[in-house]
């Protein structure tokens, strides 16, 4: 099937490159036909001049030799026109033609040519022909100089009549395949919206359904490629989805068993020495830590859509996670100071992705501030937790600080929302802003 698809690929562009090469040869042979009429009109306008060159020297001899006093000496009558004459002397001939050559580049009894300038396609040549002859040892001299703007309305007159035919089969050609390809790129646009249209069908629906049957053969494969490739990709994001719920389900179950277990036996050692109570303390941690990363996770795992956008208080979800995350600085030496002047800041987002978020964040300071600081600012545009942590033992700032940071980054790209991180030696601070 693959190699049908590259076949019918080289077939539709060997089509278009011959379209091309087509137009371009017709084009070409358009301009060498030109050269060559405009050549061959010329040519045979100089052998016809040329006959008539020696003609006219024969005829203007007799009447020369009939009375000689007429036409010879210093008043004597001329023989000829502007553009062909007849003299009987070199001297002369350099009179009326002062670019004339040489005498000695003159050939007797032959038209000489003389190319004085060369023309372009529609463009006459400017030519001059000498015939010379003699006879009694007296040298005669005919010549022809051809009038170029005469000869050029003349040329473009003959191209015109032999170009008419050659332009007229020309157009039609190009017309034909200006059709071909309009009804080709008709074709082939008819055929790539019908595929846009069932993508988008596909896209609103999230149902796959067959890809719609088109007249180009080739793009029937690819229609098939891409809903066999479409298909496999759901399957596999079904699958991922699916054990993201399987798993979640699990460890939401292991973890709600430790966390009830984890009362029980908070409830039954009330007694516990301090060592004792520490080490409890850090399991309780570690089931909250389980329990919110779980939940996260289990977020974004689900579709990329936000399930309702509304109304979130700041103020309110920063509260509700300070008194959730109170485990963590209960027994801490720090001072925890809230800036905001008022308690209805809102912004319109997902409010269980923002609550997991600040979560994390404020988790994430506390367990990294043993001695010191946290400072909470609230506005309109952004959210900022900036942790200062003035103990020597600085070896919690290792715990949570890896994957918690994390979901937060992909939860601010799932809510469209600017998340910012700035590290200092003793905390770090963090910014969520809507701008």
């Amino acid at each position: 099937m693959a190699l049908n698809w590259h076949a019918i690929s080289v077939a539709k562009v060997s089509q278009f490159k011959l379209t091309i090469v087509v137009a371009f040869a017709l084009v070409g042979l358009m301009l060498s036909y030109l050269v060559y009429s405009s050549v061959s009109y010329q040519w045979q306008f100089i052998q016809q001049k040329s006959n008539v060159l020696q003609g006219f020297a024969e005829r203007a001899y007799s009447r020369v030799m009939t009375n000689p006093q007429q036409y010879l000496g210093a008043n004597a009558t001329i023989l000829g026109d502007d553009r062909m004459q007849f003299v009987s002397s070199y001297q002369e001939l350099k009179i009326h033609l002062v670019d004339a050559p040489e005498r000695e580049q003159i050939v007797a009894e032959q038209v000489n040519l003389i190319l004085r300038r060369l023309g372009a396609v529609v463009t006459a040549a400017d030519i001059m022909l000498i015939y010379s002859f003699e006879h009694n040892q007296q040298e005669y001299f005919a010549y022809f100089h051809n009038n170029t703007d005469f000869n050029n309305l003349e040329l473009n007159s003959y191209l015109h009549g032999r170009m008419q035919p050659a332009l007229l089969v020309s157009i039609v050609i190009i017309a034909v395949l200006f059709v071909f390809q309009f009804v080709q790129t008709y074709r082939v646009n008819k055929v790539v919206n019908a595929l846009v249209d069932w993508a988008d069908d596909m896209a609103h629906s999230k149902q796959f359904t067959a890809p719609p049957k088109v007249a180009v053969g080739g793009m029937n494969y690819l229609a098939h490629t891409l809903d066999q490739s479409l298909n496999t990709f759901s399957q596999i994001l079904e699958q991922e989805h699916a054990f993201a719920r399987f798993s979640s389900h699990e460890l939401r179950t292991h973890v709600a068993v430790l966390s009830a277990n984890m009362d029980i036996l908070e409830f039954i050692m009330k007694d516990l020495k301090p060592a004792e109570r520490k080490a409890l303390n850090r399991m309780l941690l570690a089931v909250e830590d389980m329990k919110y990363q779980t939940d996260a996770l289990l977020c974004l795992s689900k579709e990329s859509e936000l399930s309702s956008i509304e109304e979130c208080e700041l103020v309110s979800l920063i509260e509700k996670s300070l008194d959730e995350n109170r485990i963590y600085h209960d027994e801490q030496n720090v001072v925890i100071n809230k800036h905001w002047q008022k308690h209805d800041i809102a912004w319109q987002t997902e409010p269980m992705l923002l609550q997991i978020a600040i979560n994390n964040l404020i988790r994430n300071a506390l367990q990294n501030t043993q001695m010191g600081s946290i400072d909470i600012q609230v506005t309109e545009q952004f959210i900022v937790i900036h942790n200062k942590n003035n103990s020597a033992d600085n070896d919690s700032r290792h715990d949570g600080f890896g994957i918690g940071l994390e979901i937060v980054k992909r939860v601010m790209e799932r809510l469209k929302l600017n998340y910012q991180v700035e590290e200092y030696a003793t905390g770090r601070k963090v910014t969520l802003s809507v701008t």
